[in-house]
């Protein structure tokens, strides 16, 4: 359980907060909005509790995921990404009497490719 009181963590719980009260607050807004004849607000008056409860959710959802990992002694993050070989492909060659502006683009991108590969 002390996972979750890890300054990341922290941040999370406290962007959490924000989302929640930002949706209740902006909810309450389109509900007088509404209420003042703005008939479209009604839905919008709607939505921005929904999205607060989405938020709510995936703390819960980040929260359970990080106690279990901590539980069954994975670590959090360990892992680091390997490099990845970049396979280039060779540029074709266009005759320039049959598309002059497909040329200048491909000669254009056989000087990019050039100037990568230094």
């Amino acid at each position: 359980m002390t996972v979750l009181f890890k300054p990341r963590w922290l941040a999370l719980h406290a962007f959490t907060v924000f989302v929640v009260v930002s949706c209740a607050s902006l909810a309450w807004w389109q509900f007088v909005r509404a209420d003042a004849g703005n008939g479209r607000s009604f839905g919008y008056a709607l939505q921005w509790p929904a999205m607060g409860v989405f938020g709510l959710c995936v703390w819960a959802w980040l929260c359970r995921d990080g106690i279990r990992a901590a539980r069954d002694g994975e670590p959090e993050e360990d892992f680091e990404l390997e490099p990845v070989a970049v396979r280039r492909a060779p540029v074709p060659v266009v005759d320039p009497a049959q598309d002059p502006e497909l040329a200048a683009y491909n000669a254009m991108l056989t000087r990019l490719a050039e100037k990568d590969a230094q």
